[in-house]
């Protein structure tokens, strides 16, 4: 008997797109047998059997009423006989989990978020800082200006472990210049970098394969790719959903887990504190003006209050050498051509948004993810130059409460100024507190 309900995955970054063997040209499935692959930490439910053949009709002639074998896409495989090529979509949803003590590089989240975005390091040699800061002016003083980077998130905790977000979009000598402001003047606060993804144009981390395990049956995925990413609250619990687009799906069902046997291992585990929204906040600012003194700290600040909120950062993969490969994943890489986000809101209504659609106005948008308070603890998505797509001065009456119902995009961002990084004058950021 074989029962469904035991599931596992594990998740491994790949030395090169596919994990190809050498000798064969063909995923080498030992990869899972070192100790370079962790078990995941997933919704279990997702865990299935994934992928379709590729067939393509045959449609010859026939000298009757019948149907023709289509001719499924395929090579010689090394052992004989032809390899069996899938293709499809894995969907994963995991809890998003602060790095704790964890290195930040050997985290699945990490690899996860680096398969499909560009990223960088933003850790502080001396450590975070205690600063004092000015409020109106959106700056602190540190040690060295030098260890901080343009463009990365950075997170300040409040009373209550609320955990306030904003972006360094300038560096002086000895002062850091962030935008959107904090909520109150910094008076010996520590300032936390965040390890920050952006939407930039730049080179993005390793691809990933996946072992799918489970009583009965066995799957590989290999030169997978994140095609979207959801944030969005489970409860109040923050789960990141990742769509990946996988180059090739093997099966192994004769390996097996069988009666008797466990299959996996225990998930993977930073240490760090599970992502709630509690401790948290949504933030708009003031509309971007480029000709203000204060440029390019945007000014302003508005908590919204919150009853629903999504937020989705897309990315449009388009397979290189597809139309001839020289293996059979039947393609060479993955590369993402185009990215745009998202997020949707439902508020107590603010009057500060009625005429953002008509004035086509673009503003920070910066969501934080609790609790804050400690190294490795708290994350948040900040969209430099969002815009409405959707008319905030229509009331929505169809429940309980009058709200409205925010749809922001992705608007361009110009304005951090200084030598450029992987992260600095993009339109989508994602972080997680080193």
């Amino acid at each position: 008997m074989s029962t469904s309900s035991i599931r596992s995955i594990r998740v491994l970054k790949e030395t090169s797109f596919g994990q190809l063997a050498a000798a064969t040209l063909e995923p080498d499935l030992s990869a899972f047998d070192g100790e370079a692959d962790v078990e995941l930490d997933a919704t279990r439910a997702e865990l299935t059997v994934i992928g379709d053949a590729v067939v393509i009709e045959h449609d010859s002639p026939r000298g009757g009423f019948y149907d023709v074998p289509g001719d499924p896409e395929s090579i010689t495989a090394a052992a004989g006989g032809l390899y069996r090529v899938r293709r499809g979509a894995l969907t994963l949803t995991i809890p998003l989990e602060g790095y704790g003590s964890a290195d930040a590089d050997d985290c699945p989240i990490s690899w996860l978020l680096s398969a499909g975005l560009p990223g960088i390091d933003t850790s502080i040699a001396s450590g975070p800082e205690a600063v004092a800061s000015d409020a109106t002016a959106q700056t602190f003083g540190v040690d060295d200006s030098s260890d901080w980077i343009l463009g990365g998130l950075i997170g300040v905790t409040r009373i209550g472990k609320l955990l306030e977000l904003s972006s360094i979009v300038e560096l002086g000598v000895g002062t850091v210049g962030h935008s959107p402001a904090f909520g109150a003047e910094l008076d010996g606060q520590t300032v936390r970098p965040l390890r920050t993804w952006s939407s930039k144009i730049a080179s993005i981390g390793a691809s990933l394969a996946f072992k799918i395990d489970g009583h009965g049956f066995r799957s590989y995925a290999f030169g997978c790719r994140p095609s979207s990413y959801s944030l969005k609250s489970n409860g109040r619990r923050i789960d990141l959903t990742v769509e990946l687009q996988c180059a090739l799906v093997v099966d192994d069902h004769a390996n097996a887990g069988t009666d008797g046997a466990n299959v996996g291992d225990q998930p993977f585990r930073s240490g760090g504190v599970v992502m709630h929204s509690m401790g948290a906040e949504v933030v708009v600012s003031g509309a971007i003006d480029t000709g203000a003194a204060s440029y390019p700290r945007v000014t302003g600040r508005t908590v919204l209050s919150v009853d629903a909120w999504e937020a989705t950062i897309t990315n449009v993969l388009d397979p290189v050498g597809a139309a001839v490969s020289r293996s059979v994943l039947g393609m060479s890489e993955m590369e993402v051509v185009s990215r745009s986000a998202e997020v949707k809101l439902t508020v107590t209504p603010t009057a500060t948004l009625d005429g953002a659609l008509w004035d086509r106005s673009h503003r920070h948008l910066a969501l934080g993810f609790g609790p804050g308070g400690a190294a490795g603890s708290g994350g948040g998505i900040l969209l430099m130059g969002a815009f409405l797509k959707t008319d905030a001065s229509k009331r929505i009456t169809s429940n309980p409460r009058v709200q409205q119902e925010l749809v922001f995009g992705a608007g361009a961002w110009r304005g951090d100024a200084g030598d450029a990084t992987d992260v600095s004058n993009c339109a989508i950021k994602i972080g997680l507190v080193l």
